[in-house]
């Protein structure tokens, strides 16, 4: 159980060192996606599962909005309503609604806030 935990963190953390490697090469629109695949992955590991799952669901999900807030200033116009609507899409998901998750909306509405 931890392994698939510990291996589903790490590919997080590749979404989020490929969305950097995409930024030094001045693609922002694929950074933004691979950090946008991050937060939904882990949104879906917080889905089901035990408590270890939440928890480092949440994590990911921190680390790519912390990456989002970063890159939201530089955005123009269509990345900007692109990022703002994917982040309304992954706050409609059925978890988002039932759980509320206090700390992520946080950290969502920090990511939008940039703007």
């Amino acid at each position: 159980m931890l392994g698939c935990v510990r291996n589903l963190y790490r590919l997080a953390n590749l979404l989020e060192a490929e969305g950097r490697l995409r930024e030094i090469d001045q693609r922002l629109a694929d950074a933004l996606q691979s950090y946008i695949d991050s937060l939904r992955l882990g949104n879906a590991m917080s889905q089901g599962g035990f408590i270890i799952h939440r928890l480092v669901g949440c994590a990911c999900e921190a680390d790519a909005c912390i990456q989002l807030s970063r890159l939201a200033p530089t955005l123009g116009a269509k990345e900007a309503r692109w990022l703002i609507a994917e982040l309304e899409r992954i706050d409609r998901w059925p978890l988002v609604a039932l759980l509320g998750q206090p700390g992520q909306e946080r950290h969502r509405h920090r990511a939008l806030s940039a703007f």
